[in-house]
C-alpha cells in the first residue's frame, strides 16, 4: 500500500489562477488491485512552491516558515493516520472505494491528531535517541559508538541550517525523516572531513576528540546500521509508522582477504629481546596473550584475575550481550599461562598491564617493527576500495590479534560454531567469511596434483 500527495493539473498545465489562489492537494492511496482512490485534502498550495518528489512545500521557498512547517507537518500526520487506519480496517474488510473519503473526514475531526501515536511533543532527534539508548542494555563502548552517530546528526542539522537557503529551521525530526534526508546525511558524512575547516563554527558546537577524517563505505555502512536500529526501535514504539530505511539503500560493506600473523611470527615476536624498553616488552606480552584468546579489545581491557577459571579465560562478550549473553570460555595454552604468571604481581585485580586501546594500537606497530615483522600484505583501501600493498607493521592493530586467533584455528578446524564459542560471535555469524583463509601450503599441494 502506498500513499502520495499530488497536485492535479489540466492538459495545458497549471493556470494563473492556480498560482494566485493555490492548487488543491490531493491524496492518492493505492493498495494493489484492491484500491486506487484519489480524494481532495482540502489544502491548497501555490504549484510553483510544490516539491513533487518530496510531496511538500519546497525547502528553499521564501514564505511564512510557520505556515510552511504547519502544512508539511499536517500532510505527514495525515499520511501516518491513513497508514494506521488502513492496517486496522483492512484486517476487518472495511477498505473499499469510499474508505479514503471517510477516513479523511475522521482525520479532520481529530484536528490533526495521529491515531495510535503518543502525544509526546518531544520529537527532537536527541531526545528520542536518548530514550532509545536508555531502552537498550548497551555496553559503555557500544554507547560511545552510538554517540558518534548522534553528534554527526547534530552537526548535519547545523550544516543544513548554515548552508542551505530557506532551511534555517531544519531539524532531523524523527517523525518526518525520509530517504531523501538519509541520502543528504550520507553525503554529508562522506564529505565531512572537507567541511571541518570550511565551517569551524559547526565543530565548535559539536566537537570531536579528533579531527574528522575521510570515512570509507564500510564505516558509513556501520554507522547507518546503527541509525537503522534506532528507527526500527522508533517504529516498534509507535513513534513512526514506517521507517525511512524501507526505501533507503547504501553501499554494502566490502572486505579484503584478512591478514594475520603466522605461528612462526608470533614465536619470533615473543622471543625477541625487548628488555631495554620495558614498556614495549609489556605490551608485546599483552599482544601475544591477545593472539592466544582472540577476544575483542574492549573485552581484553576488562579482564581481571578472577576471570581465569580452571585454566581458561571466562567472560561475557559486551558487543553481543543483548542478543547472546552466554559465557565465552577459552582454554589457555602454555604461552598464555606463562604471560599471566609473569605479570601476576602487576596489579591487584587487572589480569595484565593494560593501557588505553589507542596507545595499545600504537605500541603494537612499534613492537612489530622492532621484531622485524615487516612483510608486505595486500589490503583493501577503505576509501578508494582498491587493493594496496602495505607493510604489516604499519597497519598492525589490536584487531589483528583477534584475526590471528581465528584464522590460525580456522585453518585446522573450519567450524564457525566451535570457534564462535571462543570468540563471542553469535551463532551463524557471517563475520567468519572475512576471517577465513586457506594456508599457502594447502594451495600448493592442490596445484601439485595438476603436475
Amino acid at each position: 500500500m502506498t500513499i502520495s500527495f499530488i497536485l492535479k493539473r489540466s492538459k495545458t498545465g497549471f493556470s494563473m489562477d492556480d498560482s494566485l489562489n493555490g492548487a488543491t492537494i490531493y491524496v492518492r492511496l493505492r493498495d494493489g488491485r484492491l484500491l486506487d482512490s484519489t480524494v481532495s485534502t482540502g489544502e491548497t498550495v501555490n504549484p510553483l512552491w510544490w516539491d513533487a518528489k518530496r510531496e511538500e512545500i519546497k525547502t528553499n521557498i521564501v514564505c511564512d516558515n510557520k505556515d510552511k512547517a504547519a502544512l508539511n507537518d499536517k500532510l505527514q500526520d495525515l499520511k501516518k493516520f491513513l497508514y494506521s487506519k488502513h492496517k486496522v480496517d483492512k484486517e476487518k474488510g472495511k477498505v473499499n472505494k469510499e474508505w479514503l473519503a471517510k477516513v479523511l473526514k475522521e482525520f479532520a475531526k481529530e484536528q490533526g491528531k495521529v491515531a495510535g501515536i503518543p502525544k509526546d511533543k518531544s520529537h527532537s532527534f536527541s531526545d528520542r535517541f536518548q530514550k532509545f539508548l536508555d531502552a537498550n542494555e548497551f555496553s559503555e563502548g557500544r554507547i560511545n559508538q552510538y554517540r558518534v552517530i548522534e553528534r554527526a546528526v547534530l552537526r548535519f542539522e547545523e550544516f543544513i541550517r548554515t548552508t542551505k537557503r530557506g532551511r534555517k529551521n531544519f531539524t532531523f525530526d524523527v517523525r518526518t525523516v525520509d530517504e531523501n534526508d538519509l541520502n543528504e546525511l550520507y553525503d554529508f558524512m562522506s564529505k565531512e572531513h572537507l567541511y571541518y575547516e570550511e565551517y569551524p563554527e559547526i565543530y565548535e558546537k559539536f566537537p570531536e576528540k579528533r579531527q574528522s577524517k575521510p570515512r570509507g563505505a564500510n564505516t558509513l555502512s556501520e554507522n547507518f546500521k546503527k541509525l537503522r536500529a534506532f528507527f526500527n526501535w522508533a517504529q516498534s514504539e509507535g513513534i513512526i509508522l514506517v521507517s525511512p530505511f524501507s526505501k533507503f539503500k547504501c553501499e554494502k560493506e566490502l572486505y579484503g582477504t584478512p591478514y594475520y600473523l603466522t605461528k612462526e611470527e608470533m614465536q619470533k615476536i615473543l622471543s625477541t629481546d625487548l628488555s631495554a624498553t620495558p614498556e614495549y616488552e609489556m605490551q608485546r606480552d599483552v599482544f601475544i596473550f591477545h593472539c592466544c584468546i582472540g577476544c575483542r579489545v574492549g573485552d581484553l581491557l576488562r579482564l581481571k584475575k578472577s576471570d581465569v577459571i580452571d585454566g581458561a579465560i571466562e567472560y561475557i562478550a559486551t558487543k553481543t550481550i543483548a542478543d547472546n549473553a552466554r559465557t565465552v570460555r577459552v582454554p589457555l595454552n602454555g604461552t598464555a599461562l606463562a604471560i599471566i604468571d609473569k605479570y601476576k604481581d602487576c596489579h591487584e585485580t587487572k589480569l595484565l598491564p593494560f593501557i588505553s586501546s589507542q596507545k595499545y594500537n600504537d605500541y603494537i606497530k612499534v613492537v612489530l617493527t622492532k621484531c622485524g615483522i615487516t612483510r608486505l600484505v595486500t589490503v583493501l583501501n577503505p576509501i578508494t576500495r582498491r587493493e594496496e600493498k602495505q607493510p604489516i607493521n604499519e597497519i598492525g592493530s589490536s584487531h589483528m590479534a583477534r584475526r590471528t586467533f581465528i584464522a590460525n584455528i580456522y585453518n585446522k578446524v573450519p567450524d564457525p560454531n566451535v570457534i564462535g564459542s571462543m570468540t563471542g560471535h553469535v551463532e551463524g555469524s557471517r563475520a567468519f567469511a572475512r576471517y577465513r583463509t586457506i594456508e599457502e601450503e594447502v594451495k600448493k599441494s592442490l596445484v601439485d596434483i595438476l603436475g
